[in-house]
């Protein structure tokens, strides 16, 4: 289909979205800090080549051929672990039951630290609504970076040895804007994670930080980094360039600090089209009272106006919405090798299908066979993977089609008696068609419906 909605400015429309202000006041500054604006995306700060370098936690660069597309900028290395280990008992690779039981929590740690940033309202990053988010003002350059700093001396030091590091930017709509050669709005473009053993304090270091993960030429709206923490107290975000716009050329986001002792065994990554990058972001997206996938595994939906269910309160995810609209299996089976080396977690859920199949029966066959491939290629990667029934929607064209796919969907499902399976989304949306904004995408309601029953159908399936 046609990338409808996938321009940003339409998404502020639609979603009433607010307009993000040119100025905001400003909290403490904590200054700028030294550090290397070099071509990289790892922790070793060496120049980056013409062929993406992964480091691994033992320091030893490996080429990695399997990147054909070189992906939106270098591949990320955190130190203290490599992507592809998801943490649990059964070491790297495992892909064995997903249940809780082998499933270490992941709990959120910096909400409502201190926090403290060099422009700003800094606690806006890490208070209980996603629908705030800290925004710098002024330029950001090396010289005058935009900071962010979590003062973690009050969490046990036994819940901050090893953590995941996750921002999340709601202004830009596709996970990767880039995609198709749309603008971001005050995402981070290259940016330094770091560490800071130094005590609490009513403000924040001005001087040693080490880094902890180094990205630079960013243009994905969200990001998640494990990173090695014993010794350090605070943690700092420093942006040296944004990837934004004009009147959008800060940075705006959400900070979140989990405890990954047992590594990044509760971390979340949602690929797909536009439904997914409208449905399953870190914010309300409109509908009122609505919260993030983690926040409702946790603590169940109990300010929806949908039937309440329980969350499990050992449990919050980190979560990324990896959508981008007018995407197909195509793009998935092209990027997803790239893809995955920029996420370092155990779940990966692949919600594709209505572009392949809406309007076009030959499609079916396309997509069983491209899931069939990146089923193989997220599993050997050592990830979890869960995939839900293409959602239903008012477009006869699809109505006529992906009935065939969730049928092949079925049989991956035998095929792939590891993967998880994600919510029934055309039986949930089935004659439902005051859920839609159009032909095809759920509106504020819907996504609520949408969110939600992802959620419920994660609490029987991962966190049982």
């Amino acid at each position: 289909m046609a990338r409808t909605f996938a321009l940003a400015p339409l998404l502020v429309a639609l979603f009433a979205f607010p307009a993000f202000p040119v100025g905001c006041s400003s909290s403490s500054d904590d200054g700028p800090a030294s550090g290397s604006d070099a071509n990289v995306d790892s922790t070793s700060g060496a120049s980056d080549s013409s062929a993406d370098v992964i480091t691994d936690a033992s320091g030893d660069a490996k080429l990695d051929s399997s990147i054909a597309d070189g992906g939106p900028d270098s591949v990320v290395v955190d130190a203290g672990d490599s992507s592809s280990d998801v943490g649990d008992s059964g070491g790297s690779g495992d892909t064995g039951d997903a249940g809780s039981a082998h499933l270490a929590p992941m709990p959120l740690i910096s909400r409502g630290v201190p926090a403290f940033a060099s422009s700003g309202t800094a606690k806006d990053a890490n208070d209980a609504s996603y629908d705030t988010n800290w925004r710098s003002t002024g330029a950001i350059s090396a010289a005058t970076p935009a900071t962010l700093a979590y003062d973690l001396s009050s969490v046990p030091t036994a819940h901050r040895a090893q953590v995941v590091v996750a921002w999340y930017n709601t202004a830009t709509y596709n996970w990767d804007h880039s995609y198709f050669a749309e603008v971001g709005y005050n995402v981070p473009g290259d940016y330094v994670v770091e560490g800071n053993p130094a005590a609490t304090a009513s403000s924040a270091p001005t001087t040693g930080w080490t880094a902890l993960a180094t990205v630079t030429g960013n243009t994905l709206h969200s990001r998640q980094h494990l990173v090695a923490f014993a010794g350090y107290n605070w943690i700092r975000l420093r942006t040296t360039k944004s990837d934004g716009s004009p009147s959008n050329a800060d940075v705006s986001i959400n900070l979140d600090v989990h405890d990954a002792s047992a590594g990044a065994t509760d971390s979340w990554i949602f690929y797909g089209d536009s439904i997914t990058a409208f449905a399953m972001g870190t914010d309300s997206a409109g509908a009122t009272g609505l919260t993030s996938f983690g926040q409702l595994i946790n603590a169940g939906n109990p300010t929806s106006t949908l039937p309440k269910f329980t969350g499990n309160p050992a449990y919050y995810p980190a979560a990324e919405a990896g959508g981008i609209g007018g995407t197909k299996t195509d793009d998935a089976l092209a990027h997803i090798d790239a893809w995955l080396t920029k996420f370092p977690g155990r779940f990966v859920c692949l919600s594709y299908g209505t572009n392949d199949v809406n309007g076009n029966p030959a499609g079916v066959a396309t997509a069983y066979d491209n899931f069939r491939k990146i089923a193989t290629k997220v599993i050997a990667a050592g990830k979890i993977l869960c995939v839900p029934k293409v959602p239903w929607a008012p477009s006869t064209g699809l109505q006529a089609n992906a009935p065939s796919l969730n049928a092949k969907i079925d049989a991956l499902y035998t095929e792939f008696p590891q993967m998880l399976k994600g919510p029934d989304l055309y039986a949930l949306f089935t004659g439902k068609s005051t859920l839609f904004r159009d032909d095809l995408h759920p509106n504020a309601e819907g996504i609520r419906l949408y969110r939600e029953a992802w959620a419920q159908a994660m609490l029987a399936a991962a966190y049982k």
